[in-house]
């Protein structure tokens, strides 16, 4: 969850993130609304200083995960608008650095 980490460090919340990792909620979730985000917040202040720190972590980039707010599934490799760079771990999946295909 490094963006969740990097708006909740900015907007000085941080030990909030064990809220989140608790109840499920991840960077896919971003942008975050009035409605999505946690009640967990202490103050109105609070809230508007996640809001306004999120814009730091939300960039134009391609996001495969956000299709309608969905996941994207390709059927075929070659319809996979990612090259792999190199593995940067495994569990239950992959975790790949990959760069958008030119």
């Amino acid at each position: 969850m490094p963006r969740i980490y990097s708006v909740l460090r900015i907007a000085n919340e941080l030990p909030l993130i064990d809220t989140f990792v608790s109840q499920g909620i991840s960077d896919v979730w971003f942008p975050f609304s009035q409605k999505s985000l946690l009640e967990a917040f202490r103050s109105p202040s609070a809230r508007i200083e996640f809001f306004e720190a999120q814009r730091f972590v939300l960039t134009k980039a391609l996001h495969p995960e956000h299709a309608d707010g969905k996941h994207l599934h390709f059927q075929r490799a070659d319809e996979v608008p990612l090259t792999k760079a190199t593995e940067l771990g495994k569990g239950y999946g992959y975790v790949d650095r990959t760069f958008k295909k030119d």
